[in-house]
C-alpha cells in the first residue's frame, strides 16, 4: 500500500507543479475502521482532509479522490497551482 500512497501522491504533484508536499497518513480507529488524512501543501494554499471508510484501503483512495476534486476547484480560483 505504501508504494501506492507515494504513486498518487506524485501523480496530484505532476497534474498540479504548485503542490510542494503531499502527506497522507492511516490511523487505526477504536471502531475498527481506517481514518485517512491528507494533507496537500502549496505556496498559498493548504489542504487538509479525512475520510473514514471500514479499510485503509477505502479511506486512502477517498480521501486522495477528495483532495484531486479539491485541488480541481481551486484551479478553477487559482490558476498558478497548475504551473510551478
Amino acid at each position: 500500500m505504501r508504494a501506492s500512497i507515494v504513486s498518487e501522491a506524485a501523480a496530484l504533484a505532476a497534474r498540479y507543479p504548485a503542490v510542494t508536499a503531499c502527506r497522507v497518513t492511516i490511523e487505526a480507529m477504536p471502531s475498527g475502521e481506517a481514518e485517512a488524512h491528507v494533507e496537500v501543501l502549496l505556496p498559498q494554499h493548504q489542504i487538509i482532509l479525512n475520510e473514514i471508510a471500514g479499510d485503509a484501503e477505502t479511506a486512502r483512495r477517498n480521501a486522495l479522490a477528495a483532495a484531486a476534486a479539491r485541488l480541481a476547484e481551486l484551479a478553477q480560483r487559482d490558476p498558478r497551482i497548475l504551473r510551478n
